[in-house]
C-alpha cells in the first residue's frame, strides 16, 4: 500500500514536471482567465462590426437615399428661391370697328388666412371673421383650433369691402395676401364658349371652352429668382443672383363679335321664355370662312360665380356637345346630293300620295295631305316627308351615306373648343330600308348644331366644307407680334353650280313656303324649318317633346351670314314655323342692319306691315300670329302603323 502511494506520488510529480517542461501543464486558473479574455475580445469585435455597419448604413441613407432631400434642405438654408408666376393670357372679342374687347382678364383679390398659434382672442376673432365674411362660425373655429398648423386659408377672392373691414380690425394672427384671379368683365356673355379657370388638385387650370382648350397657351411659363442668403435669411448683396423672368400667357382674340353675341344672347333668352322652351341655342357663322360670329346657349351662367352653379350641365356648350335628331332642316342636305349627282333638278317631279309604307310602318306628311304631282322645289317649300323619301330613293342608300360623310356629319368638325361631340349616323351602317327612310327627313340620325350649320354652309357657299373657327388670332405680348388664323377649306362637297341651285330653292322656301316669317322685306333670304321629335331614351320610340329649329342665310346672292336657331321642347306653339322662324327673322333683320347691307328687292307696304307686326309680337300674341299659317307647319312623322297627329 505504501509503495503504491510512493509510486503514485512519483508518477504525479513526473507528470507535473513533464507538463511544465512541455508547456502543457494543466492550470485551472490560467485556463479560466483565458476564456474571459477571449469573450471580451469577441464582444469588442462584434461591437466594432455593428458600429461600422450602422455608420455605413447611415452614410448610405444620407449620401445616396436622402441625398436630394438633404441637398435641397441645405440649399434652402443658404439660398433664396422664389417662383414667379406669369400673367395668364387675356381673351378678347371683336366689334364691328375691328376693336378688341376683353372678356377674360386678370385682377388681384385678397385671400384671408390665419396663423392659429398667433391668435390671442380666439372667440373674438372667430365671431368677427364670421360676421365680415358671412361664414359659419363652426367652420372658422375648426381651423382656428388647429394650433400647430402654420396657416389655414379662411376665404379666397374677398370683395374690396371685406378686405377693408378685416384690415381695419387688425386682428392678431389674421393676414391678407393678394392673389391673381381670372375675371370676366362681361359676366354671362359667351360664358359657355369661354369656360373658366378653376382648381384641379390645388393647381389653377382652365376648364371647359377656350380656357380649357388653350390652357397651355394661356397660362404661360413660370419664372424664378435664385440668390444666396445669410444665416438670418437676408440676401447677400454681393452674391450671384439668377433671375428667370416668367413668360406671360398668349392673348387670344376670338372670332365672336361682341355686338352680335350680345344681341343673340338677349334674343335667345327672350325666345326661350316666350315659347315655353326648356333651353335653346343660336349660332351665327360666316359661310365663306367658317368663322363663328356668335354662339349662345340658354340657360347660361356667370363665369365669375361658376362655383355657385349647382347644375353642372350648364357648363356644357350645347352648340358643340349636344347631339339631337335635326328633323326637316336635314332635307336640303339630301336634296343637294340629288342635284349634285344629276339625279334630279328643281323641276323634277314625283306623285305625292301623302304617305309611304316601309317594313310595316307608315310615314305621313305633316298635314296628312296628298299633293299629287310635286316638284323638288315644292317638296322643300312644303317640307314633305314623302318627298324626302323620294329623293333618297332616287340617289340610293350608298350615295346618301357617302354625302353625309362628305358633309362631315359622321365625326367632329374640329372646332377649337373643348369637348366637341361626334355625329352619330351609325344607324345607317346596316343599310336597312327603314333607317334610310327616316334619316331622309332627319330622324334616326344624331348631329350637333355646329355640325349642322357647318354642313349647311357648304350647301350654300359654293359647295366648300369650311373648318369652323372660333379663334381669330393669337397676340404674343413679349414679341409684340400676332398670328392670324386663316380660313381652312376641308373639302369640296358639291359643285358650285349645285350650290347656286340650292340657294335658289331655299330662297323659295322663305318666299313661298313655311319659312316666310324668317324673311326680311327688301332682301332675298333663304332657309329651312325643322320640327323634330325627341326620342325616348328608356322605352324607345319617340316622345311628344319636340325641337324647333330654323337655319337661314342672307343675302342670298352673296351670303354674309348663316344662322341656326334651335329651341328645345317648345310648349307654347306646335311648329317651328311659328317659333324658331320668327326668332330667325328678328336675327336676320338685325344682321342686315349691322352689316349695312342695302335692300335689293322692292319693299311692298303690306309686307313691311306684316313683318313689323311679327317683329314686335308679345307673348300673348304668339298663338294669334301662329294662326296665320297654323295648317302649314312642316312636319315630322314618327314611325307607327296609324296616321300620326304630330307634324313633322
Amino acid at each position: 500500500m505504501k509503495n503504491y502511494g510512493i509510486s503514485r506520488g512519483r508518477n504525479l510529480r513526473y507528470s507535473a514536471a513533464h507538463f511544465k517542461k512541455t508547456g502543457q501543464f494543466y492550470d485551472r486558473r490560467r485556463n479560466t482567465s483565458s476564456i474571459f479574455t477571449n469573450w471580451r475580445i469577441n464582444l469588442l469585435v462584434v461591437f466594432i462590426i455593428l458600429t461600422a455597419g450602422i455608420i455605413i448604413e447611415r452614410l448610405i441613407v444620407l449620401q445616396v437615399m436622402d441625398h436630394e432631400a438633404l441637398a435641397a434642405k441645405a440649399k434652402k438654408q443658404h439660398q433664396f428661391f422664389e417662383k414667379l408666376n406669369p400673367n395668364r393670357g387675356q381673351i378678347y372679342l371683336k366689334d364691328g370697328e375691328n376693336n378688341i374687347i376683353p372678356v377674360a382678364t386678370n385682377e388681384n383679390q385678397d385671400m384671408v388666412f390665419i396663423v392659429p398659434k398667433y391668435i390671442t382672442d380666439i372667440e373674438g376673432t372667430i365671431k368677427t371673421l364670421a360676421t365680415i365674411l358671412q361664414m359659419d362660425e363652426g367652420e372658422i373655429r375648426e381651423k382656428v383650433m388647429k394650433r400647430e398648423d402654420l396657416y389655414e386659408v379662411i376665404k379666397r377672392r374677398l370683395s374690396k369691402e371685406e378686405s377693408r373691414l378685416i384690415s381695419e380690425k387688425k386682428m392678431a394672427g389674421v393676414e391678407l395676401v393678394p392673389e391673381s384671379w381670372r375675371h370676366y368683365p362681361e359676366g354671362e356673355l359667351a360664358s359657355q364658349v369661354l369656360g373658366f379657370v378653376g382648381y384641379n388638385n390645388d393647381k389653377r387650370i382652365g376648364q371647359y371652352g377656350v380656357e380649357g382648350e388653350f390652357n397651355d397657351v394661356l397660362e404661360g411659363e413660370l419664372g424664378f429668382l435664385k440668390a444666396e442668403k445669410d444665416t438670418a435669411g437676408r440676401w447677400i448683396s454681393i452674391s450671384k443672383r439668377i433671375l428667370e423672368r416668367p413668360k406671360n400667357g398668349i392673348d387670344i382674340v376670338l372670332t365672336l363679335d361682341q355686338t352680335i353675341q350680345y344681341f343673340v344672347e338677349k334674343l335667345l333668352k327672350e325666345s326661350v321664355e316666350k315659347y315655353g322652351a326648356v333651353s335653346g341655342s343660336i349660332i351665327v357663322m360666316e359661310p365663306s370662312t367658317g368663322k363663328i360670329t356668335a354662339m349662345a346657349n340658354f340657360p347660361t351662367y356667370n363665369n365669375n360665380e361658376f362655383n355657385k352653379v349647382e347644375e353642372k350641365s350648364l357648363f356644357k356648350n350645347s352648340c358643340i356637345q349636344d347631339q339631337y335628331e335635326p328633323g326637316s332642316v336635314f332635307k336640303p342636305i339630301i336634296a343637294s346630293a340629288a342635284i349634285d349627282l344629276g339625279k334630279l333638278t328643281p323641276d323634277s317631279t314625283y306623285v305625292d300620295k301623302g304617305s309611304y309604307s316601309v317594313a310595316g310602318f307608315t310615314i305621313h306628311n305633316s298635314d296628312g295631305k296628298a299633293y299629287g304631282k310635286t316638284s323638288l322645289t315644292r317638296f322643300l317649300e312644303l317640307s314633305l316627308n314623302t318627298g324626302a323619301i323620294w329623293v333618297m330613293n332616287s340617289i340610293g342608300k350608298e350615295n346618301f351615306l357617302d354625302y353625309l360623310k362628305k358633309y362631315g356629319l359622321s365625326g367632329k368638325t374640329g372646332i377649337e373648343l373643348l369637348g366637341e361631340a361626334e355625329g352619330d349616323i351609325s344607324n345607317l351602317d346596316y343599310l336597312r330600308d327603314v333607317n334610310f327612310v327616316t334619316a331622309s327627313f332627319g330622324q334616326g340620325v344624331s348631329i350637333t348644331p355646329i355640325q349642322l350649320i357647318t354642313a349647311f354652309s357648304a350647301v350654300i357657299n359654293g359647295g366648300s366644307l369650311m373648318q369652323p373657327k372660333i379663334v381669330d388670332r393669337f397676340i404674343y405680348d413679349e414679341e409684340e407680334d400676332e398670328e392670324r388664323m386663316s380660313a381652312e377649306k376641308v373639302r369640296q362637297v358639291i359643285d358650285p353650280k349645285s350650290s347656286a341651285i340650292m340657294r335658289a330653292m331655299l330662297i323659295s322656301v322663305v318666299k313661298n313656303g313655311w319659312g316666310k316669317k324668317a324673311g326680311v322685306p327688301g332682301y332675298l333670304i333663304g332657309g329651312k324649318t325643322g320640327t323634330a321629335q325627341v326620342p325616348n331614351e328608356d322605352s324607345g320610340g319617340y316622345s311628344d317633346r319636340v325641337i324647333h329649329s330654323f337655319i337661314g342665310f342672307g343675302p342670298a346672292d352673296d351670303p354674309k351670314f348663316i344662322t341656326l336657331v334651335k329651341l328645345d321642347e317648345v310648349s307654347a306653339v306646335n311648329f317651328s314655323s311659328d317659333s324658331a322662324t320668327l326668332v330667325a327673322g328678328r336675327l336676320h333683320k338685325f344682321l342686315l342692319d349691322y352689316y349695312h347691307i342695302f335692300p335689293t328687292e322692292e319693299i311692298k307696304e303690306e309686307e313691311l306691315k306684316y313683318f313689323n307686326r311679327l317683329m314686335e309680337f308679345k307673348e300673348e300674341d304668339i298663338k294669334k300670329i301662329s294662326g296665320d299659317k297654323a295648317e302649314g307647319a312642316e312636319g315630322f312623322s314618327p314611325l307607327n302603323k296609324e296616321k300620326s297627329e304630330d307634324k313633322e
